[in-house]
């Protein structure tokens, strides 16, 4: 079969290194461009290196910087708080002293207050001293008084006994007139004219009789009376001085409760006998 195309092997073999020596070249080149490759990411690690230095450097002056600032600023503030400080501390000395004063003057007050209850005790003390020592001179009397109201009340009742006999001495001349009218009328109803002599006679020893009984009823009465008054004023005496011994006497009473209840209990002191010796003969 005829060949189409005529092949020439040496312009293949001179087109082989041709495109040999492109190869060489280009491999040649890449190589160099590897190396400016490797070359620059170096570089670039160094920059990288660099720049991380740089904000490292930047961080830490920033910090400083505003740690430096934080610094001046709480200083600023100590000196402040500080000054604060020391006027509310004089302002507090202040206040401490007024309040010094004050409890001085209360001080003084509560002192001369004490001194007056003192006073007031000790003569309230001799008062009381008094007045037990009235109470010791005045129990006879009231023990008198109470027998003198016993004797009263027994007369009172003699008294009473007596005015109820009163009753029954104007019970009879009431009695007697009733009888004297019955008897007149009776003699005139017998006489058609009585003696007037007899009337009269009558009449006065009526009336006598009438008066007797009145002047009886009248001393009974006033004895009554004069002995009710006696009786009041004497136990308004006695209502008197027990009222006024009274709260003296539970004073009294309670000052000497509260006395024993201080006074402390005495301390038996324990007796030791003497021993003597017997001398031998």
């Amino acid at each position: 079969m005829e060949c189409l195309y005529h092949i020439d092997v040496d312009d293949l073999r001179k087109d082989n290194c041709n495109l040999n020596e492109e190869v060489n070249s280009l491999s040649v080149d890449i190589a160099e461009r590897e190396k400016e490759i490797a070359k620059l990411k170096d570089e670039k690690r160094f920059m990288r290196k660099t720049l991380r230095e740089k904000d490292h450097e930047l961080f830490v002056r920033d910090k400083e910087s505003k740690l430096t600032s934080k610094v001046l600023n709480t200083e600023e503030t100590k000196g402040v708080m500080l000054e604060t400080k020391r006027k509310n501390d004089i302002s507090t000395i202040q206040n401490l002293q007024s309040e010094k004063s004050k409890l001085e003057e209360q001080l003084k007050k509560t002192k001369a207050e004490l001194q007056a209850t003192r006073q007031q005790y000790n003569g309230a003390s001799y008062k009381i001293r008094s007045l037990r020592h009235q109470v010791k001179s005045c129990e006879p009397t009231i023990a008198e008084e109470k027998d003198r109201f016993v004797l009263l009340e027994k007369k009172l009742g003699a008294v009473m006994g007596s005015l109820s006999g009163c009753k029954d001495v104007l019970e009879e001349p009431r009695q007697l007139k009733t009888k004297v009218e019955a008897m007149i009328a009776q003699f005139l109803h017998g006489h058609n004219a009585p003696p007037e002599k007899e009337t009269a006679i009558l009449q006065v020893m009526l009336k006598n009789n009438i008066l007797r009984s009145q002047r009886t009823m009248n001393h009974y009465r006033a004895e009554t009376e004069r002995n009710n008054a006696i009786m009041s004023n004497r136990l308004a005496m006695v209502e008197k001085s027990r009222d006024q011994l009274v709260p003296i006497v539970n004073a009294q009473r309670m000052e000497i409760l509260k006395t024993k209840k201080k006074e402390p209990k005495p301390v038996k002191t324990p007796v030791t006998k003497k021993v003597t010796k017997k001398k031998r003969s």
